[in-house]
């Protein structure tokens, strides 16, 4: 996975990134969006998740690109 999201981030923006981070999911044993409210849940964090490469560009507007939506190329804000 780690190769395959460098490659798209060179595909996408013509430079290597510099860093790579991988968020978990996670599932809630009991309680569902009750944690917010003071409530009692059990997560855990599984194995699925978000990964993420990214790179400082030097300027004031933030580049993304999603390999699960290469159709809206890259946005920009």
């Amino acid at each position: 996975m780690r190769e395959k999201l460098i490659r798209g981030y060179e595909k996408a923006f013509g430079v290597k990134p510099k860093m790579l981070y991988f968020s978990p999911g996670r599932v809630n044993i009991i309680g569902e969006h009750i944690d917010y409210n003071g409530g009692y849940v059990m997560p855990c964090a599984i194995d699925r998740g978000t990964y993420f490469v990214i790179r400082l560009n030097n300027t004031n507007t933030v580049n993304v690109y999603s390999m699960q939506f290469e159709d809206l190329n890259v946005v920009s804000f």
